[in-house]
């Protein structure tokens, strides 16, 4: 196999040299086109190792489905290939630009011009900084509304089959209660507990104690009837 530059260095005639570089290209044509088709194979392989088919791998939408989620893992994987890798260079960077740590011996031997201190102009007196804000007291409930509080506590906790949101509900109220608007950044969507405790509290945001405890007494009544009555 002759390298590119031989292409025109051959001591033939034109006509010649003409003919052997046009066998060239053509092979060269043909090795791309084996090498790309190749590639496809390997490729196509790969995701199909990787899908999850829906229904029988015979029918069309088994097929479909099997390229999509194979081609859709296969970019999760090399995402997260190319993240590691980042991180890998992140950490080699951050080790090569660290400062060299001298001995205790080089510290004494090395020496430093000691510069002149400079005179300093008298400064008026600063004023006194104001003070930093203190994060929002928890809410204080009276005696009466404690008791109420507690009431509704106990009559609601012997109920069992309380229905999911009710209970999310109940537990917004409560903290609502206790500890007042919800502060902080919404949870992860994989967290969906927290998701929708977060979200139940943030409709109460603002909402004053005394509101919230009647809600929460309301909202305890309906669960159990005979507290109507």
């Amino acid at each position: 196999m002759g390298k590119l530059t031989d292409m025109v260095t051959e001591d033939v005639s034109i006509s010649e040299r003409m003919k052997i570089n046009a066998r060239r290209v053509r092979l060269a044509g043909i090795g791309l086109f084996s090498r790309v088709e190749s590639e496809r194979l390997r490729l196509y392989k790969q995701i199909t190792e990787m899908g999850d088919s829906y229904g029988s791998d015979d029918t069309l939408i088994g097929k479909l489905s099997l390229v999509s989620t194979g081609t859709v893992n296969l970019m999760i994987e090399e995402t997260q290939k190319v993240f590691d890798d980042l991180v890998e260079e992140g950490e080699r960077a951050l080790a090569k630009d660290k400062p060299k740590l001298t001995s205790a011996a080089e510290k004494i031997n090395t020496t430093r011009p000691v510069a002149k201190p400079k005179p300093v102009a008298a400064k008026p007196q600063a004023k006194p900084k104001t003070a930093v804000k203190t994060k929002a007291a928890k809410p204080a409930l009276s005696e009466a509304m404690k008791k109420r509080f507690e009431t509704a506590r106990n009559q609601v906790a012997g109920v069992t089959d309380l229905a999911e949101q009710v209970a999310v509900d109940l537990l917004a109220l409560e903290k609502q209660i206790t500890e007042g608007d919800i502060k902080g950044r919404r949870p992860a969507q994989t967290k969906q507990a927290e998701r929708a405790e977060f979200d139940a509290r943030k409709e109460l945001k603002g909402m004053k104690t005394e509101d919230a405890l009647s809600r929460y007494e309301s909202l305890v009544e309906s669960l159990i009837p005979e507290i109507a009555e």
